[in-house]
């Protein structure tokens, strides 16, 4: 589901975006500017029933100006179309579904002259076990012979 949620971000800031990389899971080794960078955390997930669960994400998107001395700017300016990019839903498909996720409110920090656009998804999902390699423990076959 994470993928799926990744994906669904991804294909949004590129919509607006398309020639702003987006960073990879491991940013130590630098930087690229412009560039967006999208981070994950698990807040809390309910079993709701036997079969469904809501996880509850938060997601901040890092967004790296072009200069990072001279970046007031272009921060506010890229902020403004991440809040009205994000808010509202946010459309997550899979193999066999379409999802749409409200997104009901966006925050907007800037920190060492990085935007930090942040907001809650709450994603409902069953958790449908199949092992295809599963075997059957027993089965019982009656053969009749008709005459």
């Amino acid at each position: 589901m994470m993928k799926q949620v990744e994906l669904a971000i991804n294909k949004k800031l590129k919509s607006a975006y398309p020639e702003v990389g987006i960073e990879p899971d491991d940013i130590k080794d630098g930087i690229k500017r412009p560039s967006f960078f999208v981070g994950f955390s698990y807040n809390k997930t309910n079993k709701v029933s036997d079969e469904f669960y809501r996880k509850d994400l938060s997601v901040i998107v890092y967004y790296f100006p072009s200069n990072k001395h001279k970046y007031s700017m272009e921060v506010l300016e890229v902020g403004e179309i991440l809040e009205e990019l994000f808010l509202g839903k946010l459309v997550i498909e899979d193999e066999t579904e379409e999802r749409i996720v409200p997104i009901n409110s966006v925050d907007l920090d800037t920190i060492d002259g990085v935007l930090q656009v942040s907001f809650d998804l709450e994603v409902f999902t069953s958790k449908v076990e199949s092992d295809e390699n599963e075997l059957m423990e027993e089965l019982e076959v009656s053969i009749t012979k008709e005459e």
